[in-house]
């Protein structure tokens, strides 16, 4: 986290923030809170991206139900952080 508050101080650019979600690892609304929190004292200075995982033969993870995606991201902006869902391209 300090390399990119140096990154903005130095450049003054938007630092985003990719957040990959994988159902029933990090995909909760407790942990959007926890990460609205990491990220509060960033100001707006941020952006977050959500991915939620695609899965791929032989991995253990799997990907989020849209609607537990969808409380992620809501929780995040009720906690006024900037977020985006990103779409699937995976088939």
């Amino acid at each position: 986290m300090k390399d990119c508050r140096d990154y903005f101080q130095e450049t003054n650019r938007r630092v985003s923030f990719e957040y990959a979600l994988l159902a029933g690892v990090n995909d909760k609304v407790e942990h959007a809170v926890e990460l609205a929190e990491l990220l509060r004292e960033w100001g707006k200075t941020y952006h977050v991206n959500l991915i939620p995982y695609n899965p791929i033969e032989g991995s253990e993870y799997k990907r989020p139900y849209k609607k537990a995606v969808l409380a992620f991201a809501a929780a995040l902006e009720s906690r006024k952080i900037t977020a985006s869902v990103r779409q699937t391209r995976g088939y």
